[in-house]
């Protein structure tokens, strides 16, 4: 909230983001409650079987690490400045 307010104010000059779960993560299950979502993806590319603990019509967002790493590039890069003189 504070970096809201002081964006709005024109003290700093930032942008917020919104991440996906990040699939695949490597080496063994973990805790994490979205971790499934990896052992969906790397469970059989391993010959192994994977457990779904969730029903079959549950959506979710998910990105490669690659395309995450876009992600925060692309953010990186926008023009703030332009989009505040177009939201005023």
């Amino acid at each position: 909230m504070l970096l809201s307010d002081h964006s709005r104010r024109g003290l700093v000059d930032r942008i917020a983001i919104r991440l996906p779960t990040i699939c695949v993560r490597p080496g063994r299950p973990n805790l994490a409650a979205s971790g499934f979502f990896s052992s969906i993806i790397r469970e059989p590319l391993n010959g192994r079987d994977a457990v779904l603990p969730v029903s079959t019509d549950v959506r979710h967002w998910f990105a490669s690490p690659r395309s995450t790493i876009g992600f925060l590039l692309h953010a990186a890069t926008l023009d703030t400045h332009r989009a505040a003189v177009a939201a005023a």
